[in-house]
């Protein structure tokens, strides 16, 4: 069943690479259209050039830090998720193509189970521990893009580009997902706040919005970004956006 999959998904992704690895990294901007670049800013630092066995990213979509402290990075075209360690830079295959597909990853509150969302193929996935047996939660969800936990241990997920929605999901992958918004805009890396709302980017309209996930109520909270594609709180409860296009935080 896996190798039947594999074999559709893989025509497909010729014509949904701009969705899956491209879409994230948007068209290079003209050059007077990009941002002059600040000496004063910090350079980021790279760790883990490479994987185990010559075996690259081959692009990272979602990052997230593991109960163990260690980074965990996901790949759309390199259909795999890869162990980091931050100190050292050593990289291992966590788990291998196809099931290791992962355009977003988050472990659960409790840090036991890892979620990813496997963007070409339409599905969000599963994994408790580092060997336990890899679980389907949903399907049919083309363009499953971005997943985050609620610390109460609700569940939820996001469709962008080649769908627009924002769905709760069984953790346990027995109950059918609940839609609670379509066509919002492309709800993209998304976070949850203090208050316990949904706050992401609309990647189609240029805003930061919050999410009451029960209602389905949406609240714009900044605007006048060029495509935001991700935020994130920090440790005092600040949030942080990223704008692709503007390649500013």
């Amino acid at each position: 069943m896996v190798a039947r999959t594999l074999r559709c998904a893989i025509p497909a992704a010729a014509l949904l690479l701009f969705l899956g690895g491209a879409a994230d990294q948007p068209p290079e901007p003209a050059p007077e259209d990009r941002p002059e670049p600040d000496s004063d800013a910090p350079r980021p630092e790279a760790v883990g050039p490479g994987a185990p066995h010559g075996r690259h990213f081959h692009g990272v979509h979602g990052v997230t830090f593991g109960p163990d402290g260690h980074l965990y990075a996901g790949s759309v075209v390199g259909q795999a998720i890869y162990r980091v360690d931050p100190d050292g830079g050593a990289v291992e295959l966590w788990l291998e193509p196809p099931l290791g597909m992962a355009d977003d990853l988050e472990w659960s509150p409790d840090g036991e189970t890892l979620v990813w969302t496997a963007f070409l193929l339409g599905k969000v996935l599963a994994r408790t521990g580092s060997a336990g047996e890899i679980r389907e939660l949903a399907s049919g969800l083309p363009g499953a893009n971005s997943v985050a936990w609620r610390e109460d241990g609700r569940l939820f997920a996001t469709q962008v580009f080649a769908g627009d929605a924002l769905w709760e999901l069984d953790p346990a992958g027995e109950r059918e997902p609940r839609r609670i918004l379509a066509g919002v805009g492309g709800l993209n890396g998304f976070d949850f706040g203090p208050d316990g709302r949904l706050y992401g980017p609309l990647w189609n309209k240029g805003e930061v919005v919050s999410v009451d996930v029960d209602t389905g109520e949406v609240e714009t909270v900044a605007r006048g970004f060029r495509i935001p594609a991700a935020v994130n709180f920090d440790s005092r409860g600040r949030l942080w956006a990223v704008d692709t296009m503007a390649g500013e935080v």
